[in-house]
């Protein structure tokens, strides 16, 4: 039951982050508000932390059973999807309604390549000086 509950959250995440960036293309609709493109994120946190409660107070006594890490692949599938819809929709609809998903701004080459690179080379060097210190 727990593994399953952490693949629903799993897909509501993704699911409600892809719809923030593809709703955020069509900013020029009268029905794309911030209610409609950022409620599922809102409420996804909600369901985070309400999770968190829950499984606190289910295991408090006892260790939490495996299953909460993400896989590098599902997680890489993560990044290449939202970097794919990003790119077909910037080609495809045109610029969106805010720069961070604006790839001929600077500030969606920071987010999406430059910090994860860098992300990954701190977590590197953290693993191998806690293997060496």
């Amino acid at each position: 039951m727990y593994k399953l509950s952490i693949t629903i959250m799993r897909m509501l995440g993704f699911i409600a982050i892809l719809n923030a960036i593809i709703l955020d293309f069509y900013h020029h609709l009268e029905w794309v508000n911030s209610y409609v493109q950022y409620g599922p994120i809102a409420l996804f946190v909600l369901y985070i932390l309400g999770g968190a409660f829950i499984t606190s107070k289910l295991y408090k006594d006892r260790e939490e059973p495996e299953g909460r890490k993400l896989s590098p692949f599902i997680y890489s599938m993560m990044i290449t999807t939202f970097l794919t819809v990003i790119f077909a929709m910037n080609i495809f609809v045109g610029e969106p309604k805010s720069n961070i998903f604006n790839i001929s701004n600077s500030e969606f080459w920071i987010f999406a390549v430059v910090v994860p690179i860098v992300s990954k080379l701190m977590s590197k060097n953290g693993a191998n000086a806690a293997d060496h210190g």
